[in-house]
């Protein structure tokens, strides 16, 4: 079987399948072409297959939650960057999750005829998918089961006897429920954050690996290899810093506006930054880029690292969010001893970034004496100790004593530990808080507040215009407006399947209706008028708000409200310590007005719940039946 079924439409295969791992059947049923006009291929496709299939109230960790993976219509092409989105409910916020993985799998499920697959149930013994062109099985993995995520990925190529294969596995992190446990695919691409690699563990699904062997069929092939090659050029000419230092050049540039996580986000500045920047890896460590399928950015680094306690050893990392929360923000400035840190997450299957967080937090309770080492098993968690750090990362995998419970996060271990500890869990939703301060830009602090999947930076990153364009960081004039319109920007970019290092840019709508033939329109923001928001599709309202507004409706159904829309109070009440002492603060007042603007924007009412109407003018007419 080629990659694309006969009756596909131009740009997908035009198939899904569904696996039951109880009953360990695979049934494949035809793309409905609503779904793709809609919500065009991964996030989109993960939002509303996860609407369709999730049962309300269902608990995270049973066997009724779905776990989906979905490609886009530029996936398995030579568009930049394709990305994978896994979806699910969220073990860790009890919401709304995906979570994007880049690398190889997402265009090797598609080259092999899928473009999105729905897994339920549980196994009985561990298993794992084997997908390939137009073929899937379901594999014993008892044999796996115990094994870290990079040993998985080894002896799965092994016994299949393909080494070009792409597996993403989960470590022990998953098999025991950590809560943030991630998915590691191709070693070092992580669909991190949320805790999906727990509801794989939750399943007895050790891994899924992938080989496609097919070709995708594009509308206008010629148009489409003519607009790829312009897009090269653009990509060429902004191509630094990413190229020569990876996101490491973020460490530097936030650590001069005072944002840099340090200490549980009490500071903004660290004084050791030089030591774990951009140059500084490429300088020290013989830095070389890794890239994604079909991308020439190559904007990963791949670092060689040696010291008297860890040896030498290479990975593909650190990023900056890894760098800002297991470094700085633990209080830890050494570029060495972060690599191992983040060599030991990716092998365990660890979110990087809330073990960071979830570390630095109990860091703060045992400075404050509110944790002891009675409490900690021994551990001495003073700030910047990296050898406790290694080994706490251990007990949370294995839920090994003082490690278990931070393995449930931050907000539900600070609900056990009580008295005074829930106000250091730096969360939002549940989720651990990403490597920007929002007490500095003003934007960032709404983004966090109203993003889907708990805190991220990802859904809305204000950074550029706040401090790298013309808009003042504390200023709130049009930032409702910026925030909401980022937020649909992204949608539609993750749910093209392209990278957010690209950006989305006018040119991928000529791209998208090239691939798929579709009438494709830009749509730009009111407020922010260079800024290019969304895509309508066939004259269609745009696919990014309607992705949106379908996981608010979702999180609506699961309880959530403008209660949740928040940040942790120590950004209301601590000022943001800086090189020159305390700096902004977040005025309450000031937040709550900024919420009011944006649900007026989004057609949400004041408790966060989107309208009637606004329901109706995105199509989503069983979340107007399960909200009215």
């Amino acid at each position: 079987m080629g990659a694309q079924a006969a009756n596909a439409i131009s740009g997908y295969t035009g198939t899904v399948f569904f696996a039951d791992l109880g009953e360990k059947t695979v049934k494949t049923f035809p793309l409905d072409r609503a779904l793709a006009e809609n919500f065009l291929g991964t996030r989109g496709f993960a939002a509303k297959l996860l609407y369709d299939y999730a049962p309300a109230g269902l608990d995270p960790l049973s066997p009724e939650n779905p776990l989906i993976f979905a490609t886009g219509p530029l996936t398995g092409t030579a568009a930049f960057g394709p990305s994978g989105y896994f979806g699910t409910v969220s073990p860790l916020t009890g919401g709304y999750l995906d979570s994007g993985v880049r690398g190889h799998l997402a265009a090797n499920v598609k080259l092999a005829g899928f473009d999105a697959f729905v897994i339920t149930g549980k196994a009985k013994t561990p298993v794992y998918l084997w997908i390939t062109d137009g073929t899937v099985e379901i594999r014993d993995a008892a044999h796996l089961w115990g094994k870290d995520a990079f040993e998985t990925d080894t002896i799965i190529k092994k016994e299949i006897g393909l080494p070009e294969i792409h597996v993403a596995a989960i470590g022990p992190a998953g098999e025991n429920l950590v809560r943030y446990a991630c998915i590691s695919s191709d070693l070092y691409r992580q669909a991190g954050r949320g805790g999906a690699g727990a509801v794989m563990g939750s399943k007895n699904l050790k891994a899924i690996a992938a080989k496609g062997n097919g070709a995708i069929l594009l509308s206008r092939p010629d148009d489409f290899l003519r607009l790829l090659k312009e897009l090269q050029l653009k990509i060429n000419q902004d191509a630094e810093p990413l190229r020569s230092e990876g996101t490491l050049w973020l460490v530097d540039s936030m650590n001069r506006f005072g944002l840099l996580p340090t200490r549980n986000f009490r500071c903004g500045v660290f004084s050791g930054s030089k030591q774990i920047d951009g140059p500084y890896a490429k300088k020290k460590t013989g830095k070389r880029n890794a890239g994604c399928f079909a991308c020439s950015l190559m904007c990963s680094n791949r670092v060689t690292v040696s010291s008297a306690r860890y040896g030498t050893f290479s990975i593909e990392g650190p990023e900056y969010e890894t760098t800002a929360l297991l470094g700085p923000n633990c209080g830890l400035g050494n570029f060495e001893e972060i690599t191992s840190l983040n060599r030991t997450c990716d092998r365990l299957g660890i979110d990087t970034m809330s073990a960071g967080v979830v570390i630095s937090f109990a860091m703060e309770l045992y400075e404050r004496g509110i944790i002891t080492k009675t409490d900690t098993n021994g551990f001495d968690l003073s700030w910047g100790n990296a050898e406790a750090m290694e080994s706490l990362l251990d007990n949370i995998a294995y839920r090994k004593g003082f490690g278990g419970l931070l393995a449930e996060g931050s907000r539900l271990a600070a609900k056990i530990i009580g008295g005074g500890a829930p106000k250091y869990a730096m969360q939002v939703k549940g989720m651990e808080m990403p490597g920007y301060d929002p007490r500095g830009v003003i934007g960032m602090a709404l983004a966090y507040a109203t993003a889907d999947r708990g805190a991220c930076h990802l859904r809305a990153w204000t950074i550029y215009e706040e401090l790298m364009g013309s808009l003042s960081p504390q200023a709130t004039e049009g930032k409702a407006a910026l925030v909401s319109a980022r937020q649909n920007r992204k949608a539609t970019m993750d749910s093209l399947g392209i990278c957010e290092q690209v950006g989305l840019l006018p040119i991928f709508a000529d791209l998208l209706s090239s691939a798929v033939g579709w009438d494709v329109r830009t749509q730009y923001n009111d407020v922010h008028k260079k800024l290019l928001e969304d895509f309508q599709i066939n004259g269609a309202p745009g696919v990014g708000a309607r992705i949106y507004t379908l996981t608010r409706a979702f999180n609506t159904k699961r309880g959530f409200s403008r209660k949740d829309d928040t940040l942790p109070d120590r950004f209301f009440h601590e000022p943001l310590l800086g090189a020159e002492g305390p700096g902004p603060v977040i005025h309450r007042d000031t937040f709550e007005s900024l919420l009011d603007d944006y649900y007026r924007i989004r057609g949400w009412d004041m408790d966060g719940k989107p309208t009637k109407a606004t329901l109706e003018k995105y199509g989503l007419t069983q979340a107007v039946k399960d909200l009215y």
